[in-house]
């Protein structure tokens, strides 16, 4: 009990002198039957402080006492309701008991209350699609609009109704979801509000529903609430985080961040180039070499990694170039003592026995995207490459951004405008800690500032990405990639070692 409210975690049956305060957030009629003038029963979910949720339900014969004055998103204090055990099909809460207001039911506005509290309880897209997902409880999912039906007319009983049916991503994982009446509306609505720049959809209180072994969701009328879209930095973080056959799709240049595991390296394949000072490749030359950064010859130059990796998700697999900096984070050593080993051991197209030491590593790859003035660089027998910015293997960090689209999203209203509560301003600070431990942990010496989103056009079709401003550096780490994969490596020069 806090003061003199009991937390809704204490409410049980048998004692009457409950006093709470919550805070609305949802509230909706339920239908009657077609020959009533009235609905059914007003619903509401309500919340506490602590987070904790619980279901109320005010009977047809009492709605006008208490319709006028409960608003969704204000705050209460509630005195003289019973409590009655959660049954029924699709329950909104897992409280073992749903408030039921009485005549007596005493409700007082608290204004000057805003209790800012996390009204989301997110479920995994690997959790509603396991089999034996438990469909009688409602759920809230977010995720990426990956794809929208065509819109059609169903007859039930014989009433017409608007039907569209959109696929949501998450964790590399899709599902659709069945709109019917007002939220094919609320969607087309979205849809007709301009371009979209891989909309974010929190879909609260849904329906999952199961055919042939397959789970989809499905709205619940009244109850359902879609939020297209919502701006804060937490949304903007699932937009950046993408799956691999996503990755595959963007046609505009940006950055984003993968979640993936490093396959073996491929035999035969050049890991590493020879360089000037200025990190610029060389070319032999006259037994010299030459350095077009410089543009003229130099004596000392230095091996410095290029090397290629295979990485896989759930979505497909893909290849990715890591220079020297990043490579050698990952390999535990510099190119120098790898290439030193190398010659001494091992044959030239061997790949060097300390790469196994990150083989079947799961790695956290912040990517940078390049298009080459809109188009795509293809040909038929070479598959694109994408440049790695950073690179992390920290578990602590991949944890948190597994989970931070769980945990680190705020609502917002269903509208496009911008979400302002001081709730919101903890998880921005949340978010910019976590990029922060992701370059520290990456091997910088020092934070780097957070990405910043500009507003490119993107379709549902998953064509294109947030594009990220960044800058480019001078050093051979932002070599321009090749985006197809490297000849064999050709015998070279020998070169100088690093000065320790």
């Amino acid at each position: 009990m806090n003061g003199v409210f009991h937390d809704v975690s204490e409410l049980r049956s048998g004692k009457e002198q409950w006093r709470i305060m919550v805070k609305v957030i949802r509230i909706w009629y339920s239908k009657g039957f077609a020959s009533s003038k009235l609905p059914l029963s007003l619903e509401c979910v309500l919340i506490d402080d602590k987070g904790n949720k619980i279901h109320a339900n005010i009977k047809k014969t009492l709605m006008y006492k208490f319709e006028k004055l409960l608003v969704e998103g204000n705050v209460y204090s509630l005195s003289g309701f019973v409590l009655v055990d959660n049954t029924g099909d699709y329950k909104t809460t897992r409280h073992n008991y749903k408030i039921c207001f009485m005549f007596k039911t005493e409700v007082r506005p608290m204004n000057q209350f805003t209790m800012d509290v996390f009204p989301y309880t997110f479920v995994s897209f690997p959790q509603i699609l396991s089999p034996d997902y438990d469909g009688n409880y409602l759920v809230d999912v977010i995720g990426i609009l990956t794809g929208v039906g065509v819109e059609r007319e169903i007859v039930t009983n014989g009433k017409k109704s608007k039907m569209n049916v959109v696929e949501i991503d998450s964790e590399g994982m899709r599902i659709e979801c069945a709109l019917f009446g007002v939220y094919v509306d609320e969607l087309t609505n979205f849809l007709g509000g301009g371009e979209l720049n891989y909309p974010v959809v929190i879909i609260q209180f849904a329906k999952v529903k199961s055919f042939q072994g397959n789970n989809s969701f499905q709205n619940v009328h009244g109850a359902t609430k879609i939020l297209f879209d919502p701006v804060f930095p937490a949304s903007e973080e699932l937009k950046r985080r993408k799956t691999i056959a996503a990755l595959k799709d963007l046609k505009k240049d940006c950055v984003c961040i993968l979640y993936a595991t490093i396959c073996p390296v491929e035999e035969d394949v050049e890991w590493w180039y020879t360089a000037c000072r200025c990190n610029r490749k060389v070319y032999a030359d006259e037994k010299m070499y030459f350095c077009e950064g410089c543009n003229r010859h130099v004596l000392a130059v230095y091996p410095r990694y290029r090397l290629q990796l295979r990485v896989e998700d759930d979505s497909g697999c893909c290849n990715l170039v890591l220079f020297d900096k990043e490579a050698s984070y990952l390999v535990g050593k510099s190119c120098t003592e790898v290439v030193e080993s190398f010659e001494k051991g091992e044959g030239p197209n061997e790949v060097p026995d300390e790469f196994a030491r990150f083989i079947g590593t799961d790695a956290l790859f912040k990517i940078e995207v390049k298009n080459y003035h809109g188009q795509r660089f293809e040909r038929s027998r070479f598959e694109s490459s994408y440049r790695v910015k950073r690179v992390c293997t920290d578990e602590a960090i991949i944890q948190k951004f597994q989970s931070l689209q769980l945990e680190q999203t705020v609502g917002a209203s269903s509208s496009r405008m911008p979400v302002t509560p001081q709730s919101i301003m903890k998880h921005e600070d949340v978010a910019k800690d976590l990029m922060d431990e992701f370059v520290v942990a990456s091997g910088d010496k020092s934070p780097e500032t957070p990405l910043c989103v500009t507003s490119p056009t993107i379709d549902l079709a998953g064509d294109t990405q947030d594009i990220i401003n960044s800058k480019r550096s001078s050093s051979a780490d932002e070599e321009e990639v090749p985006n197809v994969i490297a000849s064999k490596k050709k015998g070279q020069p020998k070169m100088k070692k690093d000065k320790k």
